[in-house]
């Protein structure tokens, strides 16, 4: 089951698809870089000297976590100070010019991955190439926001947005090495450690595997230069700051890590943790409150699939799971769990809010790409509180109370919990649906996606016709 991309004589109406879908990429992605590198200009790096003293100090032999610059603490495993340390003999603006066409180039490729993984595990075929510009654009627009955030602060989690995407690109062709972009993403941060029971649960055997084992090689791949000792005491102090948040403080760790209940946190666990302080309750009391919401989250997921006719835990063999239904189910459920570590985490800041991009990339494909049965104003509801969430508070707009409100709750990560259970909701509906019939585009049926209400744009997608593709 392949996804096809249709590039041979693109019909008149997807020329024009395809001009201003790419017309919009090249102005959002062209303006991020004119506008970052303006900043370096500025003398603005965002939080990129972490990593650029970190490396130059694992150069120099010294310990690349204490840090250099005020509240630029290195707390991560010692991958990628390593990786850095080839930039780290550039100075420090030549490194962040290096550097940020990598973070750009990865949040585009992402883009394009994502759209063309929800077409294959939707059942999408052929998609063409108006539909992936199309699909790619609206994403870029919905999370205009969280790019630029990410980008201009020169963070890492750009690199682990294009590693979750090609992990479940990964997953049935090339289980192993989906176990190895997991892996990546593991030694820059534990974000992607909630991938490990998932692969368990669903029998991912030798994807989990090859996530152990490139977990194991990554972290000890520094060894080779900065020998296995130091690479050991590096590996127990980042371990160190993250068993800090559930209370165990190790001997040897001083890592920097920011406490569960700190301001710059936007988790739901993060707000739970403040709300609790204020009336002197223990952090770990929010630890138990967020693994309740996991359960209840649990619940309502069970209750939706039950709904639909959708098996929760009795599912075949690896082999069997990327026919229909299932291949579906793994995208909604990846979903979920990218959902779940950013809202449940410890600690999620917003920038780390550009990982929620494959949840908008779906959405857009659901509300541009109709199907019979399937209502997609609760969805575009949803992804429209999500935009306003992200975007808020409006400073100058809402009162200081709201303000403060806002990130004493964190009120962006309720919205992307309820974002993703209405876009679980539409998409069991969306894959239970059969695709809308080649030539449904004419305009006298092209408000029928929406039961009247949305434009649907039908010729995004074909169903054969004789024409080739490319998958």
């Amino acid at each position: 089951m392949k996804t096809q991309i249709d590039f041979l004589k693109p019909p008149a109406t997807d020329r024009w698809i395809i001009a201003v879908s790419l017309t919009a990429l090249s102005g959002i992605f062209g303006y991020f870089l004119i506008y970052i590198y303006h900043r370096f200009n500025q003398g603005h790096f965002g939080d990129f000297p972490t990593f650029y003293h970190a490396a130059r100090a694992m150069l120099d032999g010294r310990d690349p976590y204490v840090p250099v610059e005020d509240n630029l603490a290195y707390v991560y495993p010692p991958l990628l100070a390593w990786l850095f340390i080839p930039l780290a003999t550039l100075s420090k603006i030549n490194a962040a010019r290096i550097v940020f066409p990598v973070n750009l180039a990865s949040a585009l490729i992402a883009l394009f991955v994502a759209a063309l993984e929800w077409s294959r595990l939707f059942g999408i075929r052929p998609l063409t190439f108006a539909g992936l510009c199309a699909i790619c654009a609206l994403t870029a627009l919905m999370g205009e926001n969280e790019l630029r955030g990410q980008l201009q602060q020169m963070e890492t989690d750009a690199l682990m947005l294009l590693m979750f995407t090609l992990a479940l690109r990964w997953l049935d062709r090339h289980p192993f090495r989906c176990g190895m972009a997991l892996a990546v993403a593991m030694n820059i941060k534990y974000l992607s450690l909630v991938f490990l029971p998932y692969l368990l649960l669903r029998r991912r055997w030798h994807a989990a595997i090859g996530m152990v084992v490139w977990t194991i090689c990554f972290a000890l791949l520094p060894a080779i230069t900065i020998g296995w000792k130091e690479d050991l005491r590096c590996l127990r102090f980042a371990l160190g700051g993250l068993l800090g948040w559930i209370g165990i403080h190790p001997a040897t760790s001083q890592s920097h890590f920011h406490p569960i209940h700190s301001q710059v946190s936007i988790s739901a666990t993060s707000g739970l943790a403040r709300a609790m302080r204020d009336h002197h309750l223990p952090g770990s009391y929010a630890l138990i409150a967020a693994i309740t919401l996991v359960a209840l989250s649990i619940l309502i997921v069970w209750g939706m699939y039950q709904k639909r006719g959708f098996p929760m835990w009795q599912w075949p063999d690896a082999g069997a799971q990327s026919a229909t239904p299932f291949c579906g189910l793994v995208g909604l459920e990846w979903l979920g769990l990218i959902a779940a570590a950013l809202v449940f985490s410890p600690h999620t800041n917003t920038r780390h809010m550009i990982l929620a991009i494959p949840l908008e990339a779906a959405a857009a494909m659901m509300l541009l790409i109709p199907r019979p049965g399937v209502n997609r104003l609760p969805l575009l509801l949803a992804t429209t509180g999500l935009i306003l969430g992200f975007a808020m508070p409006f400073r100058g707009v809402f009162s200081d109370g709201f303000t403060h409100a806002y990130f004493k709750y964190s009120l962006v990560s309720w919205c992307l919990l309820g974002m993703y259970f209405m876009l679980l909701r539409s998409g069991l509906q969306y894959i239970s649906s059969p695709l809308i019939p080649e030539g449904i585009g004419k305009f006298s049926r092209l408000f029928g996606g929406l039961r009247g209400f949305l434009p649907g744009i039908p010729w995004l997608c074909r169903r054969g016709g004789g024409r080739r593709g490319l998958g």
